[in-house]
């Protein structure tokens, strides 16, 4: 055994490298360690004393020589982690900074602590006045390179967007996600950004920006002077929607704000360059293009951009969004640049079935699609889900704990490297912490056992009730899939709250479906209620904030029910 703390009192010292992100994990483990046992270890930059129990916080050449010790570090991949005892204490390490904090984090996830979900009320932290661990020898690696999160840019008070900013990259650190992507319109600026960017950079993550409304960087007043740059539909030339992919100046002007965007803001590791979100496309019809398919459009826009960003910064990658009309890549007839890869996003797929259900001929369609574009990028494709998306799900509560475990099982089988889910800040924080917290952890690790993390995180943050809040749990996902059965529709379904028109008698299972849905969330709702008194402390909050956010759930899942009920003989709705 290694041990830290006796009896309040610090038996370790910390060494550590004097590299930022190195320096950060050894802070954090300092900070937990003081907030586990009130003893506060000292952090040093060099081995001072011989004998004395030492906890090395570094990269692995740097380890290797301070620690004078072997560190078998060959089958490392990624920014996975060591955790290594020796003779004179432990060695945490990694070849990537953010690997070093991992493994700090993993060390105080041996020792008790837990980050279930952003803020203060998500961490579980036990207090000891002895801290012990056992002997390690752990070489801990990601299944997948990449694993991101999208979250919107600021909308109203920056300075509790900071905040929210701030806790989300907090957790993302603590539960290894290691890309963080503020979605705005590249040509928009965006106040708070440069304390946000600093959580991200210290935490060694991947720094993401940009997203929909890269063509407004072909600036909307030159449609006066010079239309032919901007679309053609129905034998118009438009201002709205994006560029004529056929216009030489058109594009540049789009690679001038681009590689502008990249100049003032150097800190950028990717762009999203994402075009108008519009579910039918925006992209032009003139006689040049409209034999053109959108996604071959699009392509080529992109891959000008990407070269240009090439020439400014060789490292730097941009992605080319599969998404609504750009999505089926069978008539794409260019190949994307070396510095381009693909961002699969099926907002319209089925989420009560996983991509990997065969049962399910949405997703099938789907899933041909997907294969289909791991071929065009070559393998370099990041697979994005909706698992967070408020207003997919019109702002229910909604649990797929078990649909992110096998869709991320059949995207590591795919050979896919990169995945990323999207959120919207606190809210999608009290609405879907399960389906964050089993995205987190199911991206590092595609074997760890959901449902035991689930158990735990109810034992922990609800010790009193914990039984309860699993049936509670199996309800509201129950509750999830009658109301997200996509798969039988006729016509795409962009989101919870617009439900196209169907056949009389799909409608009536359907309906059928979200009354069982209704009668589950009020069973649940009756459960909350019945163990109000409870709970107390950080627990009877954690409940009242669920009782809320169940009650608005009803309301809107109500709503929904009554609109897709209300229907006209002859099998139309309203």
């Amino acid at each position: 055994m290694i041990t830290i703390v006796k009896d309040g009192a610090a038996q370790a010292s910390i060494i550590v490298e004097q590299e930022p992100t190195a320096w950060f994990a050894a802070e954090e483990l300092q900070t937990y360690l003081f907030k586990i046992s009130g003893c506060k270890l000292p952090i040093k930059s060099e081995f001072e004393i011989e004998g004395q129990t030492c906890l090395f916080v570094g990269s692995v050449r740097w380890c290797k020589h301070h620690a004078s010790c072997d560190i078998d570090s060959d089958s490392l991949r990624y920014d996975g982690f060591i955790l290594q005892s020796f003779e004179q204490g432990l060695i945490m390490t990694s070849r990537a900074g953010r690997g070093i904090l991992y493994a700090v984090y993993a060390l105080l996830e041996r020792i008790g602590c837990r980050w279930f979900f952003a803020g203060e009320l998500g961490e579980v932290i036990p207090s000891l006045q002895d801290i012990r661990v056992e002997e390690l020898n752990l070489l801990d690696n990601p299944d997948f390179e990449y694993r991101g999160l999208t979250e919107d840019a600021c909308k109203s008070s920056i300075a509790s967007w900071c905040e929210e900013m701030k806790e989300t990259i907090d957790w993302c650190g603590k539960n290894k996600i290691n890309s963080f992507h503020i979605h705005w319109s590249p040509a928009s600026p965006l106040e708070g950004i440069d304390e946000v960017v600093r959580e991200i950079k210290k935490r060694g993550m991947r720094y993401e920006c940009g997203g929909h409304g890269g063509e407004l960087l072909l600036d909307r007043e030159w449609f006066e002077h010079k239309p032919h740059l901007f679309r053609e539909k129905a034998g118009i030339r438009v201002r709205d929607g994006n560029l004529c992919a056929s216009n030489e100046e058109g594009i540049e002007r789009l690679v001038k704000g681009a590689r502008e965007v990249m100049v003032k803001h150097p800190e950028i590791d990717l762009l999203h360059m994402w075009f108008a979100d519009v579910s039918g496309g925006s992209w032009c019809e003139c006689g040049s293009c409209k034999d053109i398919h959108p996604a071959t459009q699009q392509l080529k826009v992109i891959n000008r951009i990407g070269e240009g960003l090439r020439q400014l910064r060789p490292e730097l990658e941009i992605d080319m969004p599969l998404y609504h009309d750009t999505v089926d890549l069978n008539n794409m007839t260019c190949d994307p640049g070396s510095n381009v890869y693909g961002f699969f996003a099926g907002r319209e797929r089925c989420y009560a079935h996983s991509m990997s259900d065969d049962s399910c001929q949405l997703n099938q369609w789907y899933n041909r699609m997907l294969e289909e574009a791991y071929v065009k990028f070559r393998g370099n494709l990041c697979v994005y889900g909706y698992y967070a998306d408020m207003i997919l799900f019109a702002k229910l509560k909604i649990n797929i704990p078990h649909i992110i475990s096998d869709d991320l099982k059949h995207y590591r089988k795919k050979g896919i490297h990169k995945v990323a889910a999207l959120m919207f800040g606190k809210y999608s924080w009290r609405v879907y912490p399960t389906n964050l917290f089993v995205f987190g952890k199911m991206a590092w690790n595609t074997n760890f056992r959901y449902s035991e993390g689930l158990e735990e995180m109810y034992e922990r943050c609800f010790p009193e009730i914990s039984n309860v809040m699993m049936e509670y749990q199996q309800l509201i996902e129950r509750a999830s899939y009658g109301l997200l059965t996509f798969c039988g529709y006729s016509d795409s379904t962009g989101e919870l709250s617009h439900i196209p028109s169907q056949p009389h008698e799909f409608r009536l299972k359907h309906i059928e479906q979200m009354a069982r849905s209704l009668r589950l969330y009020r069973q649940g709702f009756s459960l909350l209620e019945e163990h109000m008194d409870t709970c107390v402390g950080k627990a009877g909050k954690l409940l009242v904030e669920e009782k809320n956010i169940l009650l608005i759930t009803i309301k809107e899942a109500e709503a929904i029910y009554n609109r897709i009920s209300n229907f006209e003989s002859g099998g139309v709705w309203r």
